[in-house]
């Protein structure tokens, strides 16, 4: 037997983070809603939607807020490896003056377990933080020689692609 639908009459609170953008807003204790006010909580709430969406839903509003990866229910070594690139990838974007190798050790990552995820377990060598952090100096200098970066750090042409998208 199916549960019965349960309409929801709330078009404020009742909605996904609706009470969050609300007391963003400011729309709190007895705000009395108008044309304005509703339609900016509508594109507020589209908005916010939109950019969780787009994020593929990582998101931390300050670096500090930025939790350790969970890997329950995933069992397959490329799901995993998937999720650690994406991860990774999205925070870069989301905070593009911190290091990467900040962003992987502060998602509970290993930089081993970040080259394992990014070569999908063909690692030609594995890096040290500290080599990592050079390597990454040098991937986001002036005019880098993506090939020559990859020789010189033994990390191969194909991986190369995946580490300068």
């Amino acid at each position: 037997m199916q549960a019965p639908l349960v309409e929801n009459t709330d078009a404020v609170y009742g909605m996904w983070q609706g009470e969050r953008i609300c007391e963003i807003l400011g729309y709190t204790g007895g705000h009395e809603w108008d044309k304005n006010s509703i339609l900016n909580y509508l594109e507020t709430l589209v908005h916010v939607h939109d950019k969780w969406v787009e994020s593929g839903g990582y998101f931390a509003a300050e670096f500090e807020l930025i939790q350790p990866l969970d890997f329950g229910g995933v069992t397959s070594p490329l799901m995993r490896w998937q999720l650690i690139r994406d991860s990774v990838t999205k925070l870069a974007f989301q905070f593009p003056n911190v290091e990467v190798a900040d962003i992987i050790l502060k998602l509970g990552l290993t930089i081993e377990e970040f080259q394992t995820a990014v070569s999908v377990n063909k690692n030609k060598t594995i890096m040290s933080e500290s080599g990592f952090r050079s390597f990454s100096i040098a991937c986001l200098s002036d005019k880098p020689n993506f090939a020559g970066i990859g020789r010189e750090y033994g990390t191969g042409v194909n991986t190369m692609k995946f580490y300068i998208v």
